[in-house]
C-alpha cells in the first residue's frame, strides 16, 4: 500500500513539474514574438520615418509635389522586383484624395525594329488607375497603392514595386499622373475633371 500511494504521488509532482516548465517556454516564446515583432514595427516606421523626411526635404529643394525614392531612371532586370517609395504632397490646408496611374509612352527601340510598349507600341497603361478608377490593361507595377487620401499641408509615402514579366529589353520612356480629388463625408470624389501633376521618367529593362 504505501509502494502504491508513494508512485501515485510521483506522477502528480512530475507532471505539475513538466506543466511548470511548458508554461514558462511559452511565456518565453510569447515574450520573444512580442518583442521581435515590436522591434519590426519600429525599424519599419523609423525607416518611413526617415524615408518621408528625404523625399519632403527633395520636394521642397525641387519644387515638386510628386516624387520618386530612386530618382527618376530605375534599372530592372525582366522578372525581378524593384522596390521604391513614392511621396505626393498636399499643398493645401484640408484633406485631398489622390490616384496616380503609370503609362508607357514609348520605347527607345524604333517600332520597325520590335520596339513596343508590351503589347502596345505606344501609351500602354501599365500601372495604377486613371482619373475613372480604370485599371491598366497590363501591369508593371504589382504592388502599388494607386488611391489614397493626404492631410492637409502633409505627405503621402507609399512603397511601389515595379516587376516588368515579358516586355522587351529596352529603356522605356514613362509617364506617371497624379489626379487628385476632394474628400467629402469621409468618401472619395474624383467625379470633377481637374489638371494632374505629371512627371516623366525612365525604365532600363536589362
Amino acid at each position: 500500500m504505501l509502494f502504491k500511494n508513494k508512485r501515485g504521488l510521483e506522477l502528480p509532482i512530475t507532471a505539475i513539474i513538466v506543466l511548470i516548465i511548458a508554461i514558462t517556454f511559452l511565456g518565453l516564446a510569447v515574450y520573444f514574438i512580442k518583442t521581435l515583432f515590436t522591434g519590426g514595427t519600429e525599424i519599419l516606421s523609423g525607416e518611413l520615418a526617415k524615408i518621408k523626411g528625404e523625399l519632403r526635404k527633395n520636394m521642397e529643394e525641387s519644387g515638386e509635389s510628386f516624387i520618386f525614392s530612386v530618382g527618376d531612371e530605375l534599372e530592372v532586370k525582366r522578372g525581378e522586383p524593384l522596390k521604391f517609395y513614392i511621396g505626393v504632397r498636399n499643398t493645401i490646408l484640408t484633406e485631398k484624395c489622390y490616384r496616380i496611374s503609370m503609362t508607357c509612352l514609348k520605347p527607345f527601340t524604333p517600332v520597325a525594329q520590335g520596339g513596343k510598349c508590351g503589347s502596345l507600341e505606344t501609351d500602354l497603361p501599365v500601372g495604377g488607375i486613371d482619373q475613372d478608377g480604370t485599371p491598366p490593361p497590363e501591369n508593371w507595377f504589382p504592388k502599388f497603392l494607386s488611391e489614397f487620401t493626404v492631410q492637409g499641408n502633409e505627405v503621402a509615402v507609399n512603397p511601389v514595386t515595379l516587376q516588368i514579366a515579358s516586355a522587351q529589353l529596352d529603356t522605356y520612356l514613362m509617364e506617371a499622373k497624379v489626379h487628385d480629388g476632394a474628400f467629402n463625408q469621409g468618401q472619395c470624389d474624383f467625379s470633377q475633371p481637374t489638371t494632374p501633376l505629371t512627371k516623366r521618367f525612365h525604365i532600363i529593362l536589362k
